[in-house]
């Protein structure tokens, strides 16, 4: 499906697809959590997504640094 694909058809893919999981993240957290600030809606997706990728002391330093989020 991908690779009969320009590069920038599958760039172009893959963002779509990203921006559509991370929407699907944030509904979830926002259905389960209630009202949430938006720094937290900025750590939470991280959190559930690669939290388990980090170490306690890895996940604290990453959530601590001034985030940036769409």
């Amino acid at each position: 499906m991908l690779m009969p694909r320009t590069p920038t058809e599958r760039l172009r893919m893959v963002s779509r697809m990203y921006d559509s999981s991370r929407k699907l993240v944030i509904s979830s957290i926002k259905s389960e959590g209630g009202k949430l600030s938006s720094s937290q809606l900025c750590v939470q997706p991280f959190l559930r997504i690669y939290g388990s990728d980090f170490t306690v002391v890895d996940r604290k330093k990453i959530i601590n640094k001034p985030l940036t989020c769409n």
